[in-house]
């Protein structure tokens, strides 16, 4: 029976990289469910099988116990079942009406001049917080400073937030063919890249990247998306796996490349054994839902609530011990909120939410001939490029910073209700700073 999970999750997984690799965009539910096997399945097979080369997979008991890793292997396969059934509720319930958009014009290179330079600032100010000697030292090196806490989340915002800024810098590009974009787009991207590689951030280096990659693929005809996503694909993991060893200053092997590929998922998949074998000891009980409610507290700034993290983070005790090195994963947490049951709930909605944020594809190219962005891009973005990267994360990291996102994004590009919908043929390109609602009455128009 494990084996026959462990194939079926393969056979999801297998057919959602294809969908990535042939789609225009990249779809939520597709990195949904590669995320999902990925940090459940090859932690998962490894327990089972008691498979421990160089004593280097198994960083507590229970992700060694077979009878937990079949058990993991349930949990895996009911995400991916309930993403799937919530795809298809959301497919049912027909087009979305695309009642919001922002406009491509040249209004929009001095905002996104104005936010470069202030995330830019905020990186510098968050440096100086944290203490510029503690951050140059690397990967996990910590910070002893009184608002330590505050200067790294300044300076992760700031740069997860540019990868938004190059993404809609690019749209503009497309409309305006403005060079001084150019040259925002490659002060961010140098500002992030140089944050990120000094801190050898893999998981930021893709949500950084991934929004930029978005837009670029999705102008090109299907065989060069496709042919350029493989070619990305590669480089990124090449990066990605060179970062993890640079960062431990381990030996060059072909183990060690394999193993530093799956390492990520390894390490993060810890956490659903741990928190399983509590679960079934009853050293801990069900959660029911408290940590999504945290998840929404922790959308308020420090700088608002400087003690929020007291709150917020008080249900990581539950945590300790099951994640060795700090990492966990939102399936884990959703698990600790009510087992199957809640994995169903919140897999099936999250489904369903994933499938109406790309329903602005059906009106993409319309839209962008008339210089208009339907708003459900917005959702779409946050959701492949914040929230499921940040899986890896657990509940409230992924909601938080989605959340933030989201605002920030919608802040940048202006975004207005359109009367207009976006559901009916556009008459003329938009006109005005707006526009959003450029369609002109019949009775107001002149006889011909």
């Amino acid at each position: 029976m494990f084996f026959i999970m462990v194939s079926v999750s393969t056979l999801l997984m297998v057919r959602s990289t294809l969908n990535m690799l042939r789609s225009r965009f990249i779809q939520p539910i597709d990195l949904a469910i590669l995320s999902t096997w990925y940090y459940t399945v090859p932690l998962a097979v490894c327990g089972y099988l008691l498979f421990n080369p160089r004593g280097l997979i198994f960083l507590h008991a229970p992700a060694g116990n077979p009878s937990i890793a079949q058990e993991s292997m349930v949990y895996a396969i009911v995400a991916m079942v309930a993403l799937l059934v919530g795809q298809r509720a959301g497919k049912a319930m027909g087009a979305a009406p695309l009642s919001a958009a922002f406009a491509l014009n040249p209004a929009g290179e001095g905002r996104v001049r104005l936010a470069t330079v202030l995330l830019i600032s905020m990186v510098g100010l968050g440096v100086l917080q944290f203490g510029i000697g503690q951050f140059f030292e690397g990967y996990a090196t910590e910070s002893d400073l009184q608002n330590a806490t505050l200067g790294i989340a300044l300076v992760y915002f700031a740069v997860g937030s540019l990868g938004l800024v190059i993404a809609y810098a690019l749209l503009l590009y497309r409309t305006t063919r403005s060079r001084s974009l150019l040259f925002l787009i490659a002060l961010a991207m140098l500002c992030a890249l140089a944050v990120l590689l000094i801190r050898a951030k893999r998981l930021e280096i893709v949500t950084t990247l991934l929004p930029a990659v978005i837009i670029l693929l999705a102008g090109r005809k299907s065989i060069k998306v496709t042919m350029s996503r493989v070619l990305l694909g590669l480089l990124a993991m090449s990066v990605l796996i060179a970062v993890s060893m640079i960062r431990v200053g381990d030996q060059f092997d072909p183990f060690t490349l394999i193993f530093y590929f799956f390492s990520e998922g390894l390490y993060a998949g810890h956490s659903l054994p741990g928190i399983v074998a509590r679960l079934d000891s009853h050293m801990i009980g069900y959660e029911n839902g408290a940590r999504f409610l945290s998840a929404i507290l922790g959308f308020v700034p420090r700088f608002l609530w400087p003690e929020k993290d007291d709150i917020v983070y008080a249900g990581s005790l539950a945590l300790d011990g099951v994640s060795p090195l700090g990492a966990t994963s939102i399936l884990t947490e959703i698990v600790l909120q009510g087992g199957v049951l809640a994995v169903i709930v919140s897999y099936g909605l999250m489904g369903l939410l994933f499938d109406r944020a790309s329903r602005f594809e059906e009106q993409w190219d319309r839209a962008i001939a008339a210089n208009i962005v339907p708003g459900r891009f917005i959702l779409y973005l946050v959701l492949i490029t914040i929230f499921v990267p940040h899986f890896r994360d657990g509940i409230i990291p992924a909601i938080k910073l989605t959340l933030q996102a989201g605002l920030f994004m919608a802040i940048l590009v202006n975004l207005r209700a359109s009367t207009d919908r976006l559901m009916l043929p556009f008459i003329s390109p938009p006109k005005g700073e707006d526009g959003i609602n450029p369609r002109v009455p019949k009775s107001s128009r002149p006889n011909r």
